[in-house]
């Protein structure tokens, strides 16, 4: 394929990315990028008791072609954010791995025909663990998904 011909007619591309899955979205953003023709990529976190019911109007907008992302199961932010402790500063590596593993094996259901996985950090929080035991788990996401949306 002669690449030059395929991008020829475009001079830029734009990614529209929402964080949390929002009731907004669900009655605001997706109607309106639907009506223009538009996708795009919705960050959920499918935490909780009833996240199959919280997230069953998802699986329509995976099927309407908007992409599914996974934002963590337990949208894990920095204690700094919440005030209180429980937040990647007291994580491990291990920890925050089965937090998104679990909430890859729910998204799935969401959108089984979806082949490639993005990933957003919550409130973009990329370390876990504090002083000398802080690590990035950047390389955590490398390996379980295309790629990994953070700030910037």
């Amino acid at each position: 394929m002669d690449l030059k011909k395929f991008w020829a007619p475009y001079t830029g591309a734009v990614s529209l990315t929402f964080d949390d899955g929002l009731e907004c979205q669900l009655e605001k953003a997706i109607p309106s990028m639907n009506k223009l023709g538009l996708r795009g990529t919705f960050y959920l976190s499918p935490g909780g008791k009833n996240w199959r019911q919280r997230l069953s109007p998802w699986r329509d907008v995976a099927t309407d072609g908007h992409e599914i992302g996974n934002h963590s199961l337990s949208h894990i932010c920095s204690n700094n954010f919440s005030g209180t402790p429980g937040g990647v500063e007291d994580k491990t590596l291990e920890e925050i791995e089965n937090d998104i593993l679990a909430a890859q094996e729910r998204l799935v259901q969401i959108a089984p025909h979806q082949k490639q996985w993005t990933f957003c950090y919550p409130c973009f929080c990329t370390d876990v663990g504090r002083g000398q035991s802080r690590k990035s788990y950047i390389p955590v996401v490398a390996k379980l998904f295309l790629v990994g949306r953070g700030v910037g």
